[in-house]
């Protein structure tokens, strides 16, 4: 949970990239393939690209498991993530309880799924508080992994299914948030959209299905995972939901020309 310093250079940061995990994911396991940490990326690879090394690398964790049993977890949502992500960003401490500072050098995010909601609302929540809006202002760009940015039709179905779960798992707020076009979906695109002219945006849509119980399906389709934004880059990823946070083969790779595979 909280911020973990995954690398930090010898100097100064040249910049902070800042890596936010999905529903029902964690800081490690997001990141790693088949949850193996030898492929957990941005630790093993990420701070050997050239072109990285100089940066601060950290994962960001919150309490966002579909599977949580706690009663915190039922009434938590997107906003309640998006200031702890916010307080984390300010108060977290790396190497000998050193505080990071995080705000003197360009921020980059790297979110999954929802993920991109937690950073979007905070980008909104920090911008006239003024314990987090040099964070905010900081932002140089954001790496959208499969964000439902207009929500999804899976969400009534999986809050229907922790209802009716043996284990007594209650229905989350959080996922309930994540509806189409849900109130909360609509007011986070309509603050989100005058706050990004100096921020990169980047947004990569998965184009395989991913098992659902009996069948396959794409969680989330092109249109909802793509803003549509002026300048904004958008990109397909040959991989499913799970598979777009994650990789097999070293970052490393990209320096000789070749495609790392997802």
């Amino acid at each position: 949970m909280g911020i973990t310093v995954l690398h930090e250079p010898e100097s100064s940061p040249v910049a902070d990239i800042v890596f936010v995990h999905g529903l029902g994911g964690t800081s490690r396991q997001t990141w790693s393939k088949n949850k193996d940490p030898q492929l957990f990326w941005p630790l093993e690879w990420l701070p050997f690209e050239p072109t990285l090394s100089g940066a601060r690398i950290c994962t960001f964790g919150y309490n966002a498991h579909f599977s949580s049993t706690s009663d915190a977890s039922t009434i938590l949502n997107i906003s309640d993530f998006a200031k702890d992500l916010l307080y984390q960003l300010r108060f977290a401490r790396g190497a000998e309880e050193k505080r990071l500072d995080v705000g003197t050098a360009p921020l980059i995010f790297v979110a999954h799924s929802m993920g991109g909601l937690v950073v979007k609302k905070a980008v909104i929540l920090g911008q006239n508080d003024t314990h987090y809006k040099d964070i905010v202002q900081s932002i140089t760009a954001i790496v959208f992994l499969s964000t439902p940015h207009r929500g999804t039709n899976l969400a009534d179905i999986l809050n229907k299914i922790l209802s009716a779960c043996l284990f007594s798992l209650s229905p989350k707020q959080y996922i309930a948030e994540l509806k189409n076009n849900s109130p909360t979906i609509q007011e986070i695109n309509e603050q989100f959209r005058n706050l990004v002219d100096k921020i990169k945006i980047v947004s990569f849509f998965e184009t395989q299905a991913t098992s659902v119980g009996p069948t396959s399906m794409l969680i989330l389709h092109r249109d909802s995972s793509t803003l549509g934004y002026p300048g904004e880059i958008s990109k397909p990823l040959n991989a499913n939901h799970h598979g777009m946070s994650s990789i097999r083969s070293s970052c490393a790779s990209a320096s000789a020309g070749v495609q790392p595979s997802p």
